[in-house]
């Protein structure tokens, strides 16, 4: 009789587990529909800033960083390409990568 107290409370505490996750995930999708567009947009550019923030890699590209600039730097990195640095005087430096 124990046996069978004891497993109708697992199946319990099991249940009220899955009710919990199911409540869990219901209020975390319920708080990201409500995020709009343009908060989402916000939340996206702050975590590729401190992503390209906290890498050693991409510690030099600009916060709006171009899918070809990203391309170029990780080809620099794998010893695909290098930079050249072009001396304009009383301009900035400017580099330039050039696929090998």
């Amino acid at each position: 009789m124990d046996k069978i107290r004891c497993t109708f409370k697992d199946n319990e505490l099991i249940n009220q587990k899955e009710r919990d996750k199911d409540s869990l995930k219901k209020e975390i999708i319920n708080n990201h529909a409500e995020l709009d567009h343009d908060e989402l947009v916000k939340l996206t550019k702050e975590a590729i800033h401190n992503i390209i923030e906290s890498d050693p890699l991409l510690s030099g590209l600009p916060t709006d960083v171009t899918i070809e600039e990203l391309k170029a730097q990780i080809a620099v990195a794998q010893g695909q390409a290098i930079t050249l640095y072009l001396n304009r005087g009383e301009l900035p430096k400017l580099g330039i990568v050039v696929i090998l």
